[in-house]
C-alpha cells in the first residue's frame, strides 16, 4: 500500500512539472496626516481701506474751491473755503481781547505782589490788601474767560475750511463756487485707494471652509485678470 501511494508531489515531478517560486512586486506608501488645500472661486466687490463724507461745519456761501473731482488731496488739505468774513473778524478780536486781559493779569499779579510786601511791612490795611488780592483774581478770571472765547472764535474760522482728514481721491463733489450750505452739508467724498479690500458673499455651505488668516488671490477683470494676493480679515 506505501508503495503504490505517491506524494502530490511526487506526482508533479513524475508528470513533468516543477513547483515554481514566484515575486510579485508591491508599492508600498507611508500615510501621513496632511492638511488638504481648497479652492473658491467667488466673485466680490472691491472697496476702497477708508473713505470719508466731508460735510460743511458752518452755513454760507462757496467762496473758494480748490479741489475738483477725480483729484488727489493730501490728508489736512483744504478743499473749499466757506465765507469766513465774520467769523475772522470775530477770530481776531477774540485775539485782542487775550491780549488785553493777559497785559491786566500781569499789571494785577505785579500789584498784588508790591502790595503784599507793603502790607507785610504795615504800610497799607488788610483792606487795601484784600482788594488786591480780589482784582488779581478778576483780572485772571477774565484773561480765563477770554482763551475761552478766543478757542471758540478760532474754531468756528477754521470750521470755514473744509479739510480732508485723509490722502485720498476725490469721489464726490457736490459743491461749486457760490453754493450755499448749512451745517452738514455733504460737500466731498474723499477715498483712500492706496489698499483695497474685496468684499465677498460666501455662501452658507461654504462658510466652514473659509479661515481668517487664509490666503486669498484675487483677479481684478479691469485690470486684464491681473492677480493680487490677500488675506482673509474678518468672516
Amino acid at each position: 500500500c506505501g508503495e503504490e501511494t505517491a506524494t502530490a508531489e511526487d506526482q508533479l515531478v513524475n508528470n513533468g512539472v516543477e513547483e515554481s517560486t514566484y515575486t510579485i512586486p508591491v508599492e508600498a506608501m507611508e500615510i501621513k496626516e496632511k492638511l488638504i488645500e481648497q479652492k473658491l472661486e467667488l466673485t466680490g466687490i472691491l472697496l476702497p481701506k477708508n473713505s470719508v463724507d466731508l460735510v460743511a461745519e458752518v452755513s454760507g456761501k462757496i467762496i473758494k474751491v480748490n479741489k475738483d473731482l477725480g483729484e488727489y488731496v493730501k490728508a489736512n488739505q483744504t478743499l473749499a473755503v466757506i465765507d469766513d468774513i465774520i467769523p475772522s473778524s470775530q477770530y481776531k478780536q477774540a485775539q485782542a481781547q487775550v491780549l488785553s486781559t493777559e497785559s491786566n493779569l500781569k499789571i494785577a499779579e505785579a500789584n498784588l505782589k508790591s502790595d503784599k510786601m507793603l502790607f507785610e511791612n504795615g504800610d497799607i490795611s488788610e483792606l487795601e490788601y484784600d482788594n488786591s488780592k480780589s482784582t488779581q483774581k478778576n483780572a485772571e478770571a477774565q484773561h480765563l474767560a477770554s482763551q475761552a472765547v478766543l478757542s471758540a472764535s478760532k474754531k468756528s474760522f477754521e470750521d470755514t475750511r473744509i479739510k480732508s482728514p485723509i490722502s485720498g481721491m476725490i469721489s464726490r463733489k457736490n459743491i461749486d463756487f457760490g453754493t450755499m450750505v448749512s451745517i452738514g452739508t455733504a460737500a466731498y467724498r474723499v477715498v483712500d485707494i492706496s489698499s483695497l479690500k474685496l468684499k465677498v458673499s460666501v455662501p452658507q455651505e461654504m462658510v466652514n471652509r473659509v479661515k481668517v488668516g487664509g490666503n486669498a488671490i484675487i483677479s481684478i477683470s479691469a485690470l486684464n485678470g491681473k492677480e493680487f494676493e490677500g488675506v482673509v480679515k474678518r468672516i
